[in-house]
């Protein structure tokens, strides 16, 4: 986790972004970058607004935009302050986040919340599903620390194989990892035992679990069981099921993204 991008362009959930990237620039002396993609006028005017707009409003926008990249900025140097760090802007889709993620170990983005001002769930999807690399989630609150205590919401899946293998270096630095498997939530897979044992012969010191879903769903007993454990980081596969299934029918991944306060790993 030497490199680790940031996507500034978010307004909640922006502060425990920031304190999620210091601890990981605090563990493994990571290099952070900020990004700042600018937007385009028809992001910010209504359609066909920008042919007719004066020159004056013009030149408002572009400072408005200025002014809020200032301040982006300054949060970024503000609570990288002493590590190691970068600030990159870039013109309005000139590159976007999920292509340039794909220069970084990790990127760090925000939860979505439902609020007005909630990390966009286009970002997480896009740098998930594009970037071919893994993601912290931070959750809304901010964090000291995490990743001394790791909980791995072993589903059988290709997605969570891949988050694990992702993850060694959080996993290899944990004081405690816990595989656990809900029943009812499961693809055919090897078990969370055979998971366990693998990772043992790491020096990992790791337990494995099987759990009754019971009248929970199996994103909440997922979560329940994560915190039973004393987890400071969850790692989940995301998205096993289709983004689709999972937005009409639910489904653990949703599930996970909506309520977890606590950071997870993911990749697809």
């Amino acid at each position: 986790m030497k490199t680790v991008l940031v996507p500034m362009n978010e307004a909640g959930g922006l502060d425990s972004m920031l304190s999620c990237a210091t601890v990981l620039a605090r563990r493994f002396s990571s290099h952070v970058e900020g990004f700042y993609q600018r937007r385009s006028l028809p992001d910010i005017m209504a359609a066909g607004a920008a042919e007719a707009a004066s020159s004056a409003l013009l030149d408002d926008l572009a400072r408005r935009d200025d002014e809020a990249a200032g301040r982006a900025r300054s949060r970024f140097e503000t609570a990288l302050d002493g590590h190691s760090r970068t600030w990159q802007e870039e013109a309005a889709r000139h590159l976007d986040i999920s292509e340039r993620a794909r220069a970084f170990d990790l990127a760090v983005v925000g939860r979505p919340t439902g609020a007005s001002d909630s990390p966009s769930m286009s970002t997480l999807e896009a740098v998930l599903f594009e970037s071919g690399r893994p993601i912290l989630v931070a959750p809304p609150q901010e964090l000291d620390d995490f990743g001394t205590n790791i909980a791995i919401l072993w589903n059988g899946s290709t997605e969570t194989a891949r988050t694990i293998a992702m993850g060694m270096e959080l996993l290899t630095r944990a004081e405690r990892v816990l595989v656990v498997t809900v029943e009812g939530a499961f693809v055919p897979g090897p078990s969370a035992a055979e998971i366990a044992d693998g990772l043992a012969r790491h020096g990992l010191s790791v337990e494995s679990a099987v759990r009754q879903q019971g009248r929970r769903s199996a994103g909440e007993a997922m979560l329940a069981e994560a915190a039973a454990f004393g987890a400071n980081l969850v790692f989940k596969g995301g998205y096993t099921s289709s983004r689709l299934r999972q937005m009409i029918l639910g489904g653990p991944t949703n599930h996970i993204l909506a309520e977890s306060t606590l950071p997870v790993f993911m990749a697809h």
